[in-house]
């Protein structure tokens, strides 16, 4: 199995610490490849919404387009956690030819968490997505989840991946109210969360510091 990221200059150490460094302990072995993609810092901030995010988002597409055909691959954005037990759960999802399964958060699919196998159709969806993005000047999630509204066909099987297994903030979230510092507790069992629902670099890292602290791995 492929580990794919992608990553800019602001979110590397936030990569190496919660992701690269973990892959052991979230069951990954040395038949499994890492790939990193560096890409080009033209959001200044690094910050989700701000000048220069979507640009970015091309590269990221580009990126999982890149995946070879026949390759499965987990695709993980850099402000992820790993946790035990998520090579195991993968391996036990089976996914129907062209099937991508995408982490969900706040009902709809978020392309923080990816798992599929690369087929034509899958690598041309990617391609379709950064082309559309291009045109539209959106952003990777946002492209997807505006062709998918319009589409009468798709040529590939959008689904999600396990609820709460592949976590973030936005489950069991009622007041859907942005994190902010308050505590919490993990679902059981989470194999991966992934802190987007708050705002900024500094709250990225407390919650995936507290995640580490909580589960005391």
């Amino acid at each position: 199995m492929r580990v794919l990221s992608f990553v800019t200059e602001s979110h590397e150490d936030m990569l190496s610490r919660f992701v690269v460094n973990r892959l052991d302990l979230a069951g990954f072995t040395n038949s499994d490849e890492l790939q990193i993609v560096y890409g080009k810092q033209v959001c200044e901030s690094g910050e989700y919404g701000s000048s220069g995010f979507n640009e970015c988002m091309l590269d990221k597409l580009q990126a999982l387009a890149d995946v070879p055909i026949g390759e499965k691959c987990f695709y993980v954005d850099a402000d992820v956690i790993l946790l035990p037990g998520c090579k195991q759960i993968l391996d036990a999802i089976i996914l129907q030819t062209d099937s991508i399964a995408f982490q969900w958060d706040d009902g709809q699919l978020c392309m923080g968490m990816i798992y599929w196998t690369q087929t034509i159709a899958t690598r041309d969806w990617w391609r379709f997505i950064k082309e559309y993005a291009m045109v539209r000047g959106l952003m990777d999630q946002s492209a997807m989840h505006q062709l998918m509204l319009g589409a009468k066909w798709l040529p590939v099987n959008p689904v999600a991946l396990p609820t709460r297994v592949f976590g973030n903030w936005s489950h069991d979230r009622k007041d859907k109210t942005l994190w902010s510092g308050e505590l919490f507790t993990l679902p059981v069992p989470c194999v991966a969360w992934h802190a987007n629902f708050t705002i900024g670099l500094a709250n990225k890292w407390k919650m995936l510091e507290h995640v580490e602290k909580i589960t005391c791995i």
